[in-house]
């Protein structure tokens, strides 16, 4: 992985990190808001619920105090058993002071258990019949309010403002319940909200009842009864509903009669069957997470920003130079020793651009100093080379004379003094014209492997079917009497010296025949193209095989595994085999089991891959052949 990429991962990283950073913390603080405001939430409305309770009970002491009054208890009396109007003025005219007194009261008044109107601070309502008002339902409905019971109703009025109903049966002592004496209350001081201690403006508090099976009253606030009324059980809704229903609990995700997201407290007061709601709109709740939050990932941005300009910065200033240093680096390692690395800065890469470049500087000094050493080496090789080949011949031709002399001597002494000569003496002379002829044998053998390379002609096309057939043409007479068989497949046209090739052939091929064991030889060709475009030769025979210690010491020159009474030769056609298929560039290996037989494997090029001229000027001196003696 380059730098560039690892920085890039690097950057990714972090920015990773930061996300989940955010991303946590505002989990934690959501959930740290979540907590408060539901703390907050139950404060409020247990302050609420006890300024609605102590607001409820003062105005039933008051309504303790109005109907204990004597002059109203036997005014009442009078105008009910008697029916003497005087008594009902004063009992209205109590009942006026009494409304007088507290400036939330709207009626006072006193009504039979019919419904019909006794007595009321509001005169225009004497004689009326409240039996379908709201309260009186309520009060009288199954499961209502116990007779000798407080009774609490709410209604609103025409302008949508809570009136608050409180009764209670009139007794008059020593007498039987005359009715029931009720207060009309305006319910201003139930909506506001309490003093909760914190700037929260959407949060309010909200009074709800139960209306039949699926219905539900809005009591207050005013606006909330404007924008909601009576509504069903909704589930935009859901606190208010649960509420009334009797349900009391924390919605973390609520959603109010506006559509829009809550956080709600919802409590049930039993005796007064009333449901409570505080709730607070969540976009207040979390404006201040929301603003951290956005200033996290303006934070994040520039973040991003900097991580940017700082690769620009670390790309030009250290990156761009360092894959310059690189590329040069590549060109020099394929070759090119004069590329060299632009120094235009003083700091550490700076400073490794001229140690670079003084490096390379020494390379290209210790590769000249190593080319001429490796130049002159050559040079002294090919002449120590020549020299040797030089050597070789002359030596060979020179020894041909004298050896050729002393075989031709020794026979002419054989033939001259035959009978003259005992037993030993002729044992003797042949040992030595065996000697001279194997000597002869070895001489020709070492002039033909230093042959190999000084007379090797250029490497042309060659097909491989008529270099077989004339190994064939040349082995027929050794064919015939081991009444071998030589079989081919579709042999290939290569590029090689077709001298050179019939030579490998027929000594691999000689060999099969030679060492052949008790079985009939057989003797198969193969080719095979590789996958590096040259050919592959294999020479299987059937014959005795080779040990595995010894299959690398065959190609050696002069190497014989078996003594000269087993087989002939001298011990130099394989070592002479392998310097043929190293000159066309190839290897040659044996695979061998011992009893079975052998395959000799060797690989030619497919196509010319370059000339190698004869030693024209060394022929002239090589090319005459040495004539034997008959």
């Amino acid at each position: 992985m380059s730098i560039r990429s690892k920085f890039r991962v690097v950057s990714l990283c972090i920015v990773v990190i930061m996300l989940v950073v955010v991303a946590v913390g505002n989990l934690v603080a959501s959930a740290e808001i979540t907590k408060k405001v539901h703390n907050n939430l139950n404060l409020v409305a247990d302050l609420q619920l006890e300024r609605v309770k102590d607001v409820l009970d003062r105005n039933f002491e008051r309504l303790e105090q109005v109907s204990a009054r004597r002059p109203l208890q036997e005014n009442l009396v009078l105008f009910v058993e008697d029916s003497v109007e005087d008594s009902r003025d004063k009992v209205n005219a109590i009942l006026r002071d009494a409304k007088q007194a507290v400036e939330t009261f709207a009626e006072v008044a006193i009504i039979s258990e019919d419904g019909l109107v006794l007595g009321s601070s509001n005169l225009d309502n004497i004689d009326a019949n409240y039996k379908e008002k709201r309260f009186f339902k309520e009060r009288n409905k199954p499961g209502g309010v116990i007779a000798g019971e407080r009774g609490v109703s709410f209604e609103v009025d025409s302008e949508n403002r809570l009136i608050v109903v409180l009764s209670k049966p009139f007794k008059v002592e020593g007498s039987e319940v005359l009715g029931l004496i009720v207060i009309f209350s305006e319910g201003g001081s139930l909506t506001a909200t309490v003093d909760h201690g914190n700037d929260m403006k959407s949060l309010t508090t909200v009074l709800v009842k139960e209306e039949g099976e699926n219905g539900m009253g809005i009591l207050t606030p005013p606006e909330v009864v404007e924008g909601a009324g009576t509504v069903g059980s909704a589930e935009v809704l859901l606190p208010m509903v649960q509420a009334a229903k009797g349900k009391e609990g924390f919605e973390p995700n609520a959603i109010d009669y506006r559509g829009v997201p809550v956080l709600a407290v919802t409590r049930y007061i039993p005796n007064l069957r009333l449901g409570f709601v505080a709730k607070l709109d969540r976009a207040e709740a979390f404006l201040g997470l929301r603003r951290i939050r956005n200033i996290w990932f303006l934070v994040l941005l520039l973040g991003l920003a900097a991580l940017e300009v700082a690769f620009l910065i670390i790309q030009r200033s250290m990156l761009k130079p360092i894959q310059r240093l690189a590329e040069t680096a590549t060109k020099i390692s394929e070759g090119d020793l004069s590329q060299r690395v632009t120094v235009d800065r003083s700091d550490e890469i700076g400073e490794l651009a001229r140690d670079f470049n003084q490096m390379t500087q020494r390379l290209v000094d210790a590769n000249a100093g190593l080319e001429l050493k490796v130049k002159e080496r050559t040079e002294e090789l090919e002449r120590s080379n020549a020299d040797l080949a030089q050597f070789a011949y002359i030596a060979s031709h020179d020894l041909r004379e004298p050896l050729r002399m002393v075989t031709c001597y020794v026979q002419m002494l054989e033939m001259r003094y035959k009978d003259q000569l005992d037993e030993d003496a002729q044992k003797f002379i042949g040992f030595a014209v065996d000697g001279s002829n194997r000597m002869r044998e070895l001489i020709d053998d070492v002039l033909e492997f230093s042959r190999v390379g000084t007379r090797a002609r250029e490497l042309v096309e060659v097909d491989t079917v008529e270099v077989l057939s004339a190994v064939k043409m040349n082995l027929k007479i050794a064919i015939e009497e081991a009444d071998a068989e030589v079989r081919c497949g579709e042999l290939p046209h290569v590029a090689g010296d077709s001298v050179q090739l019939i030579q490998l052939c027929q000594n691999l091929i000689a060999n099969a025949i030679k060492f052949r064991g008790e079985r009939t030889p057989r003797v198969e060709v193969k080719a095979e193209l590789q996958e590096d475009g040259r050919w592959r030769f294999s020479v299987s025979d059937n014959g005795i095989g080779i040990e595995e210690n010894y299959r690398q010491r065959i190609f050696q020159i002069f190497q014989r595994l078996h003594g000269r009474d087993e087989y002939e030769g001298t011990g130099i056609g394989l070592a002479v085999c392998k310097k043929i298929v190293e000159r066309h560039n190839g290897k040659i290996e044996v695979e061998s089991v011992l009893g079975e037989g052998s395959t000799f494997i060797f690989d030619l090029p497919a196509s010319h891959e370059g000339k190698e001229p004869a030693k024209d000027e060394r022929e002239e001196q090589q090319g005459a052949s040495v004539p034997t003696i008959p």
